[in-house]
């Protein structure tokens, strides 16, 4: 703090008298000082002047607490009632804050704001001005006369071209149950149409995505494809000659023939039927009016057929194919072999695995046929 040399200090640190002969003792008058007595006492009044000096100096130079514009007190105060120093009247002028205790009489700045409009619907008068926002604006800024003038420029091009018939013309006419529609799809020219012909000539409408149940409109497209995946489902990669109906009753039609040609020929056999046993791997030489029975689960099946069968040949095979292994089927001297039945195709067995089978053979007509019956699944 930059304070005054008081009279104290000043009468301190003067030299208050001289001694009549300087390097005498105190006896002969005055104080009697030494010479470095005296020049100490003559050096004290200038080192005070020098130290209050640098102190201001210090202070005028200086930021913060210990700066002078701190500590020059002003006559505003704080609301709390304290002295705002010049510093922080500067520093409440830079942050906006110094407004908030501005308080301004019946002067000139009254006059001016009054004046002016207020933040809160404004009353406009006089000529005041706004930025012309673009054409296209529709945003809640002010529109100027410059962009209401632009809008109804634009309007009245438009109901020119309109009038002009740039945008089309509604022609003579429009019976009931008439509407209007488009000459062509090059222009605007309009023309009046019979609904239903408008409404039933080739509609179109979106296809939607296969599995929809909605009640969006169903296309074409969008019913062939549904009928497509369930005839692949229905047929599931059935061979072409059984993948219709007609095929199908004319395979069935077939099979039954085949078996009832198989249950006439053992109707006219004696019973004098020799019944054989055999194991996984073994190799049958069928023979006429012979069973052959397994009664384990065989993966490997041997046949072997007569080379000159006798026109009555018949024999019958029953036996369980493996619960996980498929069945290898091979047979001999039966060129023309031909099955008809459970799990065949195109006249070829092809065993299952993990099922019970019973099949009948027979000669008739040159060639060897057999019926195939999956009884059960026996696991």
């Amino acid at each position: 703090m930059i304070t005054p040399i008081t009279p104290a200090e000043l009468a301190q640190n003067k030299v208050s008298s001289l001694p009549s002969r300087p390097n005498s003792s105190t006896a002969f008058g005055g104080l009697g000082y030494s010479s470095t007595q005296l020049r100490a006492a003559f050096d004290r009044l200038p080192e005070l002047i020098v130290e209050r000096y640098n102190d201001l100096v210090a202070s005028i130079t200086s930021q913060g607490s210990d700066s002078l514009l701190a500590n020059l007190p002003t006559t505003i105060t704080s609301p709390s009632g304290e002295a705002y120093s010049l510093q922080d009247i500067l520093s409440h002028i830079k942050d906006g804050t110094f407004a908030t205790y501005l308080k301004v009489g019946a002067s000139y700045l009254d006059v001016l704001l009054a004046t002016l409009a207020p933040l809160a619907s404004p009353s406009f008068t006089g000529t005041p001005t706004a930025p012309t926002p673009a054409p296209s604006d529709d945003s809640g800024k002010i529109a100027t006369t410059a962009w209401v003038k632009t809008l109804l420029a634009n309007v009245m091009e438009f109901l020119n071209q309109v009038q002009q018939g740039a945008w089309g013309q509604v022609p003579v006419g429009g019976d009931a149950g008439e509407l209007l529609a488009k000459a062509t799809d090059n222009h605007h020219d309009l023309r009046w149409i019979d609904i239903a012909s408008y409404a039933f000539a080739s509609p179109t409408a979106t296809t939607q995505a296969e599995g929809d149940d909605t009640t969006k409109v169903a296309t074409t497209a969008f019913v062939k494809k549904a009928t497509d995946r369930l005839k692949a489902n229905l047929l599931d990669g059935v061979e072409s000659q059984y993948d219709t109906l007609k095929e199908i009753v004319a395979a069935i039609k077939s099979n039954d023939t085949d078996i009832a040609n198989a249950l006439n020929l053992i109707a006219s056999k004696d019973n004098k039927t020799t019944v054989s046993t055999f194991v996984d791997g073994d190799t049958l030489n069928l023979e006429g009016n012979h069973e052959y029975h397994c009664g384990d689960a065989i993966t490997v099946l041997t046949l072997a057929f007569p080379t000159t069968p006798t026109a009555d040949f018949l024999c019958a095979l029953e036996f369980n194919t493996h619960i996980s292994t498929d069945l290898s089927y091979t047979y001999a001297n039966a060129p023309k072999l031909f099955c008809t039945g459970d799990d065949t195709a195109s006249g070829v067995f092809i065993p299952v695995k993990d099922c019970h089978y019973t099949i009948v053979f027979w000669y008739a007509n040159n060639a060897y046929q057999g019926v195939v019956r999956r009884s059960y699944e026996y696991s």
